[in-house]
């Protein structure tokens, strides 16, 4: 069987991680009361530029649902390109698919990065995204079975 994960990026979440630092800081509870007083705070603060960001690019900060999970979620985890790579060989398990995000240019990241076995270029991919650190502000999503 597959499975399909969602991962966190290490990298693309980086503005999320100084913005919960700053939340943390300023002591906004993770109630109704407290999301909608920070996002006013985050608002008044557009010269911070991770709240910047967050507010010009995550849809998810303009739901209260949504922002909760963004900027609130008790316990993330984040992973990087190796990081992934090596908990899915503690797992036993083997990356069958890396879906990457469909705004890019793969052909080309393809064309660089040929492979013959038709396994995923471990290396390459992390090239990429430190290349282009938003590349998977989203998520990583991959699909992997047991080898």
């Amino acid at each position: 069987g597959l499975v399909k994960l969602g991962l966190y990026s290490e990298l693309a979440r980086r503005d999320v991680v100084r913005t919960k630092a700053l939340i943390a800081e300023d002591g906004f509870r993770a109630d109704l009361e407290g999301i909608r007083a920070c996002r006013r705070v985050m608002f008044s603060r557009l010269d911070e530029p991770s709240f910047r960001k967050i507010i010009e690019k995550s849809p998810d900060f303009y739901s209260l649902s949504n922002c909760r999970d963004l900027l609130f979620h008790a316990q993330e985890h984040r992973f990087t390109i190796e990081g992934i790579r090596i908990a899915l060989e503690e797992c036993g398990l083997r990356c069958e698919a890396f879906i990457l995000p469909l705004h890019l240019d793969f052909e080309s990241f393809g064309r660089q990065h040929p492979v013959s076995d038709g396994s995923l270029n471990w290396k390459a991919l992390q090239a990429f995204e430190e290349a282009n650190p938003d590349a998977f502000a989203s998520m990583y999503f991959l699909w992997a079975s047991r080898f």
